[in-house]
């Protein structure tokens, strides 16, 4: 499957069939502000088609973090849009770092809204 995030079944198992785990510590880097990036971007003067590459280096950022701060290993979280956003998660997963709860080698979290 090509696009698992388009997949309104696949997510909906998701959802209701993963057990999910607690997490008596969590830090979550929220970027999911889709009209706040596109008008910052206007007035910028740049073109919306950036946005999607800055989110990929936030989400390579908050990777760094976990891999250099062993205090936050494991307390690590994103919360991305699917406008912008979707392309950052999709080279996330496609890198191994894929979400604790679908019991990946990662303890990075992901949302995506």
């Amino acid at each position: 499957m090509r696009r698992p995030d388009r997949d309104s079944t696949l997510a909906h198992l998701h959802r209701v069939t993963v057990p999910r785990p607690r997490w008596p510590e969590l830090y979550i880097f929220a970027f999911d502000h889709r009209s706040q990036f596109a008008e910052l971007a206007q007035r910028a003067g740049a073109s919306r088609s950036r946005i999607p590459v800055l989110k990929e280096l936030l989400v390579e950022a908050v990777a760094s973090v976990e891999r250099e701060a062993g205090h936050y290993a494991g307390k690590l979280g994103i919360l991305a849009d699917q406008t912008y956003g979707q392309d950052a998660l999709n080279a996330r997963h496609r890198a191994g770092l894929v979400d604790r709860e679908a019991g990946g080698a990662s303890r990075l979290q992901s949302a995506a809204v």
